[in-house]
């Protein structure tokens, strides 16, 4: 039985945590069943950071 292509890879994660990290972000991720990893961001209450509306997706 073969086996069907992967939908993301580790590297695709990994690049798009180290773009998110680069600029300060803290994230939570999701990875979609098509494949797609969205990064949301985490409101962190001790530093007093405002919510986002808005929530980007990005395809690799």
């Amino acid at each position: 039985m073969s086996r069907r292509p992967a939908r993301f890879s580790q590297t695709d994660l990994e690049r798009a945590l180290r773009a998110a990290q680069k600029v300060g972000a803290r994230v939570a991720v999701e990875i979609t069943p098509a494949g797609a990893i969205r990064l949301e961001p985490v409101e962190i209450e001790s530093q007093g950071a405002k919510p986002v509306a808005a929530t980007r997706e990005f395809r690799l």
